[in-house]
């Protein structure tokens, strides 16, 4: 049990370590494909360098005369444009040609036809390379020569393979490719790194992927990153993983070789054309659309014929899923646009219904809460008036007693005649009373009423009571305020006549400022002054606010 259970345990941390790993590895791709999206905007800033590197050279070959330095020179330029401009580059080689044909030097002449006849492999003119190889007597050549002949005759066939498009010639390209090969192999030292590089090739021929990748990866961590060799050697390692089915190393060394060559402003590459295609099996189409447009523009900026056609080949069936991809992706931005649009709109609709409900809820808590301070007072003036009345009444009944007494002591005094006498003053008195113990009740619930009706009129009309008690035209509109409105009532108790009460009405309306034009209404809206009065707050329909 213990064994079974320490075999588990060991599988786990064995599957938990290789999931690190892989997820390690995928982190590195994703971030040198950032990278290399981020060289691929900068590539111009690269190729500007590059050119100011080689005008600096150019300038310096103008002013030479014909001689050994003037061709030596002219050979840094050729290397300058060997992986940069093709044409340029055939250019520099057929002056150097001139030279040496000028001085005699029929070595390098051919060194020259040599150098030309790669490049118009590379240029994808084939035919013309085909006659120089053919010119060339092979025996004749040096060793160096010979290695540059097999070199340039082996990329002129690789180009061809890629070119033709036809597995049938591919297959024998392949075999010429194996053939000469051999022969360079012969040329060269066992312990050159070109010897090295040729021999990996042959074990790939030959299906020895192990071997080959093991040599690579030495070879590949011995040289210098910052060269093309670098890249090449990336190439050749991407080209082994590929064989071995592994599409992710394959894309990493891709990757590798390609952002080497951007940086180096190599325009004669084949690593980010193989990488577009890679990404664009893998789905990922924007990429791989980006790559192969950048590929593209290198080629043509190379002038290479052949690369461009086998871009050309390519790049329209990429450029048409990615335009349908945007288009897909602008057909769910619009859906996206329209559905965030309607879903503002119901936000907002939702807003205003939940604020329109809101306010009906607020409107509807003022107006039960005036509701509710109106029965208060109406209750509290009930109360009030209801201690006034009783009041009132006894005082009567006391004053009836003391009246009946004094009619009883003068019809027991035979002065019965006394009776018949007309009391004015006495009316007058009571009448006076009357009014003098409404005004002092009304002031106690409203004791800020004269100051309030003041406010409703111009200044030059306003009242100024010394004593706190009410005139005639403020008992008009305190009885108002009470809940008295019919004028019938309020001239029989103020003593008067109903169009006395209209006069006092028009003229006191005549005084009220511009913006009042219902003092009725503003009268009944002043508050009293309630137990619970200091609770009350201005509101809409009560300006006046609380114990007014």
């Amino acid at each position: 049990m213990r064994r079974y259970f320490c075999w588990i345990a060991t599988l786990v941390v064995v599957l938990a370590w290789a999931t690190s790993e892989t997820r390690a590895e995928q982190s590195d791709d994703n971030a040198l494909l950032l990278e290399l999206d981020k060289a691929i905007e900068n590539r111009r800033d690269y190729a500007i360098k590059k050119s100011q590197e080689i005008r600096s050279l150019t300038e310096q070959a103008r002013q030479m005369a014909v001689g050994e330095e003037l061709y030596l020179l002219n050979e840094r330029i050729i290397d300058q444009y060997n992986t940069f401009r093709s044409d340029s580059a055939t250019q520099y080689i057929l002056r150097n040609k001139e030279i040496a044909r000028v001085m005699g030097m029929e070595s390098r002449i051919v060194d020259c036809e040599l150098r030309l006849a790669g490049m118009y492999s590379v240029s994808g003119l084939f035919l013309q390379a085909d006659e120089l190889f053919d010119k060339f007597d092979f025996e004749a050549l040096t060793n160096s020569q010979k290695a540059i002949f097999c070199w340039n005759k082996i990329r002129y066939y690789e180009h061809l393979q890629m070119y033709c498009n036809n597995e049938k010639f591919a297959k024998d390209y392949s075999e010429q490719i194996d053939q000469v090969r051999h022969v360079l192999m012969d040329v060269l030292g066992a312990d050159s790194e070109l010897y090295t590089t040729e021999f990996c090739f042959s074990l790939i021929h030959q299906g020895r992927y192990n071997e080959a990748l093991e040599i690579t990866l030495r070879q590949f961590n011995d040289t210098n990153p910052n060269t093309h060799g670098y890249a090449m050697k990336s190439m050749l390692l991407s080209r082994i993983y590929r064989l071995t089915g592994n599409r992710e190393r394959e894309n990493h060394y891709l990757t590798i070789a390609a952002l080497t060559d951007i940086k180096l402003a190599v325009k004669e590459n084949e690593a980010l054309q193989i990488l577009a295609t890679n990404l664009f099996e893998a789905g990922d189409v924007s990429r791989a659309y980006t790559y192969m447009k950048a590929a593209l523009d290198d080629a043509n900026f190379y002038n290479s014929r052949f690369k461009s056609s086998i871009i050309a080949r390519m790049l329209p069936i990429i450029e048409s899923r990615y335009m349908s991809q945007q288009s897909e992706h602008q057909r769910l931005m619009f859906i996206a646009i329209v559905a965030l649009s309607v879903l503002v709109v119901a936000l907002v609709m939702l807003v205003l219904v939940i604020r329109k409900q809101r306010n009906t809820i607020a409107a509807s808590q003022e107006n039960l809460h005036n509701i509710n301070v109106e029965l208060s007072e109406a209750h509290f003036v009930k109360e009030q008036y209801i201690s006034y009345f009783m009041k009132q009444c006894s005082d009567y009944i006391n004053k009836l007693h003391l009246y009946r007494k004094e009619v009883n002591r003068k019809v027991k005094n035979h002065q019965a005649e006394d009776l018949y006498k007309p009391s004015n003053k006495e009316l007058e008195r009571e009448i006076e009373e009357l009014m003098r113990n409404f005004d002092e009740a009304f002031l106690n619930i409203c004791p800020k009423f004269i100051e309030r009706f003041n406010a409703l009129l111009v200044p030059e009309a306003r009242y100024i009571i010394e004593d706190k008690h009410l005139n005639t035209e403020l008992r008009i509109f305190a009885l108002m305020r009470l809940g008295i409105t019919n004028i019938s009532q309020i001239a029989e108790f103020l003593q008067c006549s109903p169009q006395t009460i209209y006069n006092y009405k028009s003229k006191i309306k005549s005084k009220t400022l511009p913006h009042i034009t219902n003092i009725e209404e503003e009268i009944q809206r002043m508050r009293l002054l309630m137990p619970n009065s200091s609770t009350m707050k201005p509101t809409k329909d009560n300006p006046y606010g609380e114990g007014k």
